[in-house]
């Protein structure tokens, strides 16, 4: 009993073991998207640790704050084999997952404030932690970067420097602050540019139409794509682009036309619903014209036949 009140005396005076610091930095950082809704958090070490999925928010792979994984020392090493691959394979979801780095001197400082008696934890204490404490803003501070998948050419592939400056808010709400100002997160989409998305990438290469799953997938696959901060971002743009008759929408193809074809006007959609192009829209809803107009001059001729001429007496 004397030996645990001596350890415990010890520990409120500072002394704790670099092992204990590495868990408490390990721990802080892992705290850095909590209660996020733009990313989800987590802190990985190797390609196989990070889910290859395309997540409905941002995958936010925090490299911990060790040797090896800072910046300028390795981190931007890992940090690429994480993003190409996902174990055995290749990864596929590439444009969802974002890299936040910590530097080592700024570690070193968050260390020392983890050796103070005000760093000193419980179990009790961890469920009802201040955010703003010496260590935790340490730690924010020390991550002051993230990388970003780029790929200009559509072959290439690089990982583009955002700086990160802590604000009022919470390290995670001035992360996506300073990727909406790179125009590296979009949380709005301009129907107009989700418009020439479509023409460039679908429309063009023989396909009038495409499904808002296929775009989603897409768009969660090529870092040479817009990155959306979820899939209301497409949907919200695809409703307005509907309504604003840049382009229609279907519930699906039947024959040489489409179910539910719609423009102009306002359309529910579902990832099953078909994004038409405009010219297609036309020719079809041209199409369906005719051929009511033909139905109606069939049944017309049908209630009022023609009566046969008469004769000649002369």
């Amino acid at each position: 009993m004397e030996n645990k009140n001596t350890n415990a005396s010890e520990n409120l005076t500072g002394k704790i073991s670099d092992a204990e610091i590495a868990a408490e930095l390990l721990q802080y950082a892992g705290w850095l998207a909590l209660s996020s809704v733009v990313f989800t958090g987590m802190v990985v070490r190797r390609p196989e640790d990070l889910p290859d999925t395309a997540a409905e928010t941002l995958q936010l792979v925090i490299l911990p704050p060790e040797p090896g994984f800072f910046l300028h020392d390795g981190g931007e090493k890992r940090a690429e084999e994480i993003l190409l691959g996902a174990g055995a394979s290749p990864r596929r979801y590439r444009n969802r997952v974002i890299f936040a780095l910590s530097e080592a001197d700024k570690i070193e400082r968050a260390s020392d404030c983890a050796r103070t008696p005000f760093a000193i934890r419980t179990e009790e204490w961890g469920r009802h932690r201040l955010f703003l404490d010496p260590l935790d803003q340490a730690i924010q501070e020390a991550y002051s970067v993230l990388l970003v998948p780029e790929t200009p050419d559509k072959k290439s592939c690089f990982l583009r420097s955002v700086p990160v400056h802590v604000g009022r808010g919470s390290w995670a709400e001035s992360a996506a602050g300073a990727l909406r100002e790179e125009d590296a997160l979009l949380d709005v989409w301009d129907p107009v540019s989700l418009q020439e998305h479509l023409q460039r990438y679908y429309f063009k290469k023989g396909s009038p139409e495409v499904t808002l799953a296929r775009v989603w997938d897409d768009i969660c696959r090529h870092c040479y794509m817009e990155r959306l901060q979820n899939e209301n971002v497409l949907f919200e743009s695809a409703r307005q682009g509907v309504e604003m008759g840049l382009f229609g929408c279907a519930a699906e193809k039947k024959g040489q036309g489409y179910r539910d074809l719609v423009i102009g006007r306002a359309a529910g959609l579902s990832p099953d619903s078909l994004l038409v192009c405009k010219q297609r829209v036309e020719d079809c809803l041209e199409d369906q014209r005719r051929r009511k107009q033909e139905r109606v001059l069939k049944t017309l001729e049908q209630m009022f036949p023609e009566e046969p001429e008469k004769p000649d007496d002369h």
